[in-house]
């Protein structure tokens, strides 16, 4: 797991490419006033895919590339109680208030 907050002092641990995504990401957090405390990565389970929790607040959000390949907020939903569909937001907060865990 990665810490946000710890971020500027893990970040030569990463390899370039993820340097620039999880930067990519905490920029965004900053445009939508949010507070880093508590934020991790806690899971990347494909190439340029990011799973960010805060068990303090059990909030959730995906950070992915899209159709176009921009890194942006999505979140996913278990769709008749058996399919899992991404969704893609504009904003951090918006997938966060949409996500099923």
């Amino acid at each position: 797991m990665l810490s946000l907050e710890d971020f500027e002092n893990m970040q030569s641990e990463l390899d370039i490419t993820t340097q620039q995504d999880v930067k990519s990401i905490l920029k965004k957090m900053k445009e939508e006033n949010m507070e880093l405390i508590g934020w991790e990565v806690i899971e990347i389970p494909e190439n340029r895919v990011y799973c960010l929790y805060n068990q303090k607040k059990n909030e959730a959000f995906d950070y992915e590339l899209d159709e176009a390949g921009k890194l942006t907020p999505h979140y996913y939903k278990i769709k008749e109680n058996t399919t899992v569909t991404k969704f893609l937001t504009k904003t951090i907060r918006e997938s966060i208030k949409e996500y099923s865990f």
